[in-house]
């Protein structure tokens, strides 16, 4: 194959102008699946803790203990789970418990898109009272 005169450095040209846009695609990929894995972590830490709490509703400490066992892997802290105890637990209250965090968004281009570094995350759970026990029983931490 021979070049014409016109055609030197046009692949070098074409890599420059496709690169950063292939960079782009493949980074806001990587943002998206890690906010995607957040949003399950989280969820998933939600849902256990409304488990725990749906056998024992009285002990915040031990919804939150099993929520955050769930989200280790998301890295999530005791702050991160909200969950109030009812007063007076009966059969088939709803409990609600809830899992808030934040992820860091490293494509610069996404930052400056939706407007901040990191974005929200947030999950729900929400369950009914299954067993009131006499008294508050010790968390079981398999």
């Amino acid at each position: 194959m021979t070049r014409q005169n016109g055609e030197r450095g046009t692949a070098l040209l074409e890599a420059a102008f496709v690169l950063p846009v292939l960079l782009l695609l493949i980074f806001g990929a990587f943002d998206i699946g890690r906010l995607a894995h957040a949003h399950s972590a989280a969820f998933s830490a939600a849902r256990e803790g409304a488990r725990t709490a749906t056998t024992d509703p009285a002990s915040a400490t031990c919804v939150r203990a099993a929520a955050l066992r769930i989200g280790s892997l998301a890295s999530l802290t005791a702050g991160d789970v909200a969950y109030t105890p009812p007063a007076s637990p009966n059969l088939g209250d709803e409990i609600v418990v809830a899992v808030s965090t934040t992820v860091e968004i490293i494509t610069p281009l996404v930052s400056t898109t939706i407007g901040r570094d990191t974005a929200p995350v947030r999950a729900e759970a929400r369950m009914r009272i299954r067993h009131v026990p006499d008294a508050p029983g010790a968390c079981v931490v398999p």
